[in-house]
């Protein structure tokens, strides 16, 4: 039996948000159809007991290579007729797509498709109820049927517990965010095949703050015991591009408007695969330098070095082969004599 389901069941890097004695409301944390959101993977670390007025320093996160593009859409028609409840919103993320039944008091999971295989769930998944704060908790069943093609199902029956157990400070690399709710949520599967049996644990915390709708970081420990083979312990943890901000003497962070009234600069496409395109417009006369960094403010290479540039329109392209970049999240820094902005932009596959 493969690695099924199990993603299914932990993998996911969705909503909500919070508000200041911070509350997960539909109004402003439910996931929205339209929005992408991007998560960069970061070192796996141990969550820590819960409690109130927590201080979690993570101000030496560093990140990985891998970037996860999570998508919410509007499940096409072909998909309403699957499953049972008709689900409203569809999440895809890391080529698979997991279905929603959303509204103002629960957010259910009611199925998921990849290449491999089609899950409905005939009792569904609860995620998120809403209202939700610190200490309020729900728990409950859930059970489903995988179908692989024409060549065999897999049974899927399982219990999830959701706890919100900690609030405090989150501690990020040039940030600081007070406010913050920590979710807590586990789940236990055992998924039946023809010739084998599956137990998943999974646990996964997630940190949001009010003024962000989808969380800022996610920890996620999934542990397999197959009833053949060797067990399997899968460790990961992934941090919003939103809030991750770079913090290096080489690397400011000052961020303003791209459209100043004495320039504004483009740079598309973004996401890129292989070259971007970068072009500014100077009203007047600047001292103009621009790079290429990492998220650790890493200088990757300077496309304009200290150049007295005069009234005009000005355009590179930045190869990220020749460069030899991995596929991930990185900046470009603009400085216009004082004025410094950064523009994230993200190399795909």
């Amino acid at each position: 039996m493969k690695n099924i389901l199990i993603t299914i069941i932990s993998a996911f890097f969705l909503l909500f948000n919070v508000k200041a004695q911070v509350v997960l409301d539909f109004n402003t944390h439910a996931p929205l159809a339209g929005d992408k959101i991007n998560f960069i993977e970061i070192p796996y670390f141990e969550p820590g007991s819960g409690g109130k007025d927590m201080v979690w320093d993570f101000s030496k996160l560093t990140p990985l290579t891998k970037t996860v593009v999570s998508e919410q859409k509007t499940p096409g028609n072909d998909m309403l007729q699957k499953f049972n409840p008709k689900p409203n919103i569809q999440l895809t993320e890391d080529e698979k797509n997991l279905f929603f039944v959303l509204n103002n008091s629960v957010y259910e999971q009611v199925g998921a498709t990849t290449d491999k295989y089609e899950l409905v769930y005939n009792q569904p998944l609860r995620r998120m109820q809403y209202p939700f704060m610190y200490q309020d908790y729900f728990n409950g069943d859930f059970a489903g049927l995988a179908h692989y093609g024409n060549d065999y199902n897999i049974d899927i029956k399982g219990r999830y517990t959701v706890e919100a157990d900690a609030y405090g400070i989150l501690i990020l690399p040039g940030n600081k965010i007070k406010n913050v709710i920590r979710v807590k949520q586990y789940t236990h599967s055992t998924q039946v095949s023809m010739c084998s049996i599956t137990d998943v644990d999974t646990y996964k915390y997630t940190w949001y703050s009010y003024d962000e709708r989808y969380p800022l970081i996610s920890v996620i420990s999934t542990e397999q015991r197959h009833s053949y083979g060797e067990n399997k312990l899968i460790q990961e943890a992934y941090v919003n591009d939103k809030v991750y901000t770079c913090s290096s003497d080489n690397m400011l962070t000052t961020v303003d408007d791209k459209n100043h009234n004495q320039f504004n600069y483009n740079v598309y496409p973004n996401p890129f695969k292989n070259e971007i395109n970068i072009s500014y417009q100077l009203n007047s006369h600047f001292n103009v330098t621009v790079g290429v960094y990492d998220m650790l403010g890493k200088r990757i290479k300077d496309i304009v070095l200290n150049e007295n540039q005069e009234q005009g329109i000005y355009s590179y392209t930045f190869n990220a082969g020749e460069a030899g970049l991995n596929p991930g999240m990185y900046f470009i820094k603009f400085q216009f004599d004082d004025k410094v902005l950064i523009e994230k932009i993200m190399h795909s596959r």
